[in-house]
């Protein structure tokens, strides 16, 4: 899924992209932490470790004892837990 259209066009990935190149989809993926991702979201850590636990939240990757959030699919999460002013899901 191309979130491009939901920033003017700009992508929302944290990394550069040259246009010039060719764009790797897999390489040129942003993760962020668990620490990370509590400063995103303006929560503690512990309620992302408990979201998790819960199978509530983002999805996850977890790489050798890591646990790693792809910045796609937050944005995805983010876009499809959204609520306008009349309660309806934007997503």
């Amino acid at each position: 899924m191309d979130l491009r259209k939901y920033n003017n066009g700009m992508p929302l990935q944290l990394s550069l992209i040259d246009e010039t190149k060719e764009v790797d989809e897999v390489k040129d993926r942003v993760f962020l932490t668990t620490e990370e991702l509590a400063i995103r979201w303006r929560k503690s850590i512990k309620t992302i470790y408990n979201q998790r636990g819960r199978k509530q939240g983002a999805p996850f990757y977890k790489i050798n004892g890591s646990v790693l959030y792809d910045l796609n699919d937050i944005i995805k999460y983010e876009l499809d837990n959204f609520f306008n002013d009349k309660g309806a899901v934007n997503g």
